[in-house]
């Protein structure tokens, strides 16, 4: 064992690391000599560049969970950096490898190993060009023929080609190792002085959901009664609602964006939507029990508060309002020029903003603004509107004399394209994995959409909001075809008025049916938490779960494919190699949802504590790696 060798045992595998990665570009560089001369020794030298930049990759992914970006480019660059020499960072990053560390650090010796083999025969090359001189023959063609000949035999015989195979083996192995490891382990390791401040700021996250979760209930009862000139309605909210507490004694405002649209008796297709945006506002105490009845006191209550209430500083995401477009026919439509900026946040978030100051009392107060629950009128109201129509300025409400006040502004669309038309994530998904020419997403995008509906079934779960027979088909993007629209800014699809009373009728048939399938399938524990594993897996693979059936997994005696093994057997034998995708954390995430198995014992979301688990084990892991994908990916 070399000296070098023998010191990244002792302080860790960094020191291994740079070692190898220094020694790839040795290697790399006497190609350049020896390329011209014979066109194997050219096609050598780009295979052997890619198992660098593979390595070189791999390396970066492992130090970005460890410092940051820059940290890990400037390291990877300079072979001095401090870093290298932290012993802090080896301690930190032995951790991180656990118990892949050894394996790992025995990979990197037999690369560099390799690397010392391809060193030493191409140092061959270089007696061939010495032992054709004199120099007065360079330049003569037959001379670099018979140097190429030469070369060319020289490199058959030095089996190059294994020893590249090999480091291309070990390569992989390496990757396998570092995909294995849950490459976040560390940065989540918090000093004892820090966990207080954690829990206090999960616990907050956790009943801002709740908060959401109560609003979203009673928003759509109001939806429901606010318009009865039309029989169907649908509205796409936007999942990434914001909730927003006034100052003392008020209470919490939850804004919800979407897409609100009507379908015509006469027309097969749902009208062009309009972008609205509503503030929910209620007592904190509501939040507890959201299906409680109304009574007199607790409206005599409300009305205190309201009354007791300052001033609301939310935040307002366009400095100039832009104007509204009047539309012929029965709809609204907004310039997409406008700021397509709108509430970026990136999950419900408790804040309180200083940059605009609304006056809520005022509003709240207001005996001219219209209930539009009481008229039933809403989409006529909407129609109505000219193009002076301010965005964020409040035209009624949804329910004006219970606690739940819900009170509606225009907003600007979410869009960014002249296109109104939607597509579900699964048209998306099926699109691309179909079409060489989609457009497929980064990691991190995929990362984001996954926080974003684990999100959602925080927010929405057991509400009328989200079925628990939810799919991939209620998850909704606006664009103009399903093999370029971005997964930027998802929606949720929710029916309104008389198709969703169907719904309702049915729902009692589908309880039943869904008790029969636990039973046949016991491993469902929750339906919600299994059919975001499948969309998580779907992101993964970019592909359906039906397309990722095996063939002895799929039945050919009947016209339809019919599937022998239920989707429970196919996603978790599926989940168990999601690791190469988009790592092993990834893949752990998924099936935690896929048999609700966090460690609680339970598998109602209502409960707190399995709530506060999801959290912290799906929400916030997902938001890590989709951080640390990020960082790696909007830098190359």
């Amino acid at each position: 064992m070399t000296g070098v060798e023998a010191a990244g045992f002792v302080l860790g595998i960094l020191p291994l690391m740079i070692s190898a990665a220094e020694h790839y570009e040795d290697v790399f560089g006497p190609f350049n000599r020896y390329r011209k001369f014979a066109p194997e020794l050219e096609l050598y030298q780009q295979q052997l560049g890619t198992q660098k930049t593979i390595f070189r990759n791999e390396c970066h992914l492992l130090l970005a969970t460890l410092t940051n970006r820059q940290t890990a480019k400037d390291m990877l660059r300079e072979g001095k950096h401090p870093s290298w020499d932290d012993p802090d960072l080896n301690e930190r990053f032995s951790r991180q490898l656990g118990d892949s560390g050894v394996a790992c650090k025995n990979i990197i010796n037999l690369m560099r190993g390799k690397l010392g083999e391809i060193e030493e025969k191409t140092e061959s090359f270089g007696l061939v060009l010495q032992q054709s001189f004199p120099l007065s023959s360079i330049g003569d063609k037959a001379w670099r023929s018979r140097i190429g000949k030469r070369l060319k035999f020289s490199f058959s015989e030095s089996r190059l080609e294994k020893t590249l195979e090999d480091l291309r083996n070990l390569n992989q192995d390496f990757r396998t190792l570092a995909a294995q490891t849950n490459k976040l382990d560390g940065v989540r390791q918090l000093p004892m002085s820090s966990s207080n401040s954690s829990l206090r700021t999960e616990n907050e996250a956790v009943k801002d959901y709740r908060l959401v979760r109560t609003a979203s209930a009673q928003l759509h009862q109001a939806l429901e009664q606010a318009c009865k000139i039309h029989e169907k309605h649908t509205a796409h909210f936007r999942l990434e609602s914001k909730n927003v507490t006034i100052d003392r004694p008020g209470g919490p405002i939850v804004r919800f964006n979407m897409a609100f649209a009507h379908c015509s008796s006469r027309a097969p297709i749902t009208l062009e939507p309009v972008w609205i945006a509503v503030d929910s506002t209620f007592s904190e105490a509501l939040s507890a029990s959201p299906q409680k009845a109304r009574t007199k006191s607790q409206q005599e209550a409300q009305d205190r508060l309201v009354e007791l209430s300052g001033a609301l500083k939310r935040e307002n995401s366009t400095s100039c309002p832009s104007p509204v477009k009047r539309v012929k026919g029965r709809t609204v439509r907004f310039d997409t020029t406008a700021s397509s900026a709108a509430r970026p946040g990136m999950t419900t978030t408790r804040t309180t903003t200083t940059t605009t100051t609304t006056f809520l009392r005022s509003f709240l107060t207001d005996s001219t603004l219209p209930d539009f629950c009481i008229q039933r009128d809403f989409c006529k109201q909407l129609e109505g509107y000219g193009p002076n129509t301010l965005f964020d300025q409040y035209i009624g409400f949804l329910e004006k004399s219970g606690p739940y006040k819900h009170l509606v502004c225009f907003a600007p669309p979410i869009t960014t394209t002249s296109s109104r038309q939607s597509f579900s994530l699964s048209q998306i998904i099926h699109t691309v994995s179909k079409n060489p020419h989609a457009d497929h997403f980064l990691q991190y995008e995929r990362l984001r959409l996954g926080r974003q509906l684990a999100s959602a079934v925080l927010q929405f779960h057991a509400t009328p909001m989200l079925k628990d027979s939810w799919c991939s088909d209620d998850v909704v993007f606006f664009g103009t075809d399903a093999s370029s629209t971005a997964i930027t800014s998802p929606h949720l699809s929710v029916q309104l008025g008389k198709i969703n009373s169907i719904h309702s009728e049915k729902r009692l048939w589908a309880e039943n049916t869904a008790k029969t399938a636990l039973t046949t399938h016991p491993f469902i524990r929750n339906p919600y938490l299994f059919t975001l594993g499948i969309i998580l897996i779907e992101l993964a693979r970019q592909a359906p779960l039906s397309a990722l059936r095996e063939q002895h997994e799929v039945a050919r005696d009947g016209p339809t494919y019919e599937s022998k093994f239920s989707a429970f057997e196919v996603a978790d034998r599926v989940s168990k190699n999601l690791g190469s995708s988009l790592g092993a954390s990834y893949a752990k995430v998924v099936r935690k949802c896929l048999g609700c198995d966090f460690g609680e014992g339970e598998t109602d979301l209502s409960d707190p504590g399995l709530q506060a688990v999801f959290y912290r084990d799906v929400v916030c892991e997902l938001e890590r790696l989709e951080r640390a994908f990020a960082g790696l990916q909007l830098a190359a």
